[in-house]
């Protein structure tokens, strides 16, 4: 899986590319850890940057499963999803 380039470097301040970065990120937490569902409650506060040394990651996120934490520790959109055999 690519990094996800959200450096300074990166930002132009346009409203275009701030959604390219919403959507960029949003690809790459977008799935529960526990149960792979894509049934995911967020938050948006602060910054798109919540890699960063500086600025925690502050987004909380839940799932219908019970699962809570922070938007960072989802999955990628195009992770395997579990399958469950009965």
């Amino acid at each position: 899986m690519r990094p996800l380039a959200l450096g300074p470097d990166k930002w132009d301040g346009t409203l275009n590319h701030r959604r390219e970065l919403q959507t960029a990120y949003n690809a790459q937490h977008h799935r529960c850890p526990e149960c792979r569902s894509e049934e995911i409650a967020t938050t948006l506060t602060g910054s798109l940057l919540p890699n960063s040394p500086n600025v925690p990651d502050r987004n909380r996120a839940w799932c219908i499963c019970g699962w809570k934490g922070i938007v960072h520790n989802l999955l990628p959109k195009n992770s395997v999803k579990w399958s469950v055999s009965k």
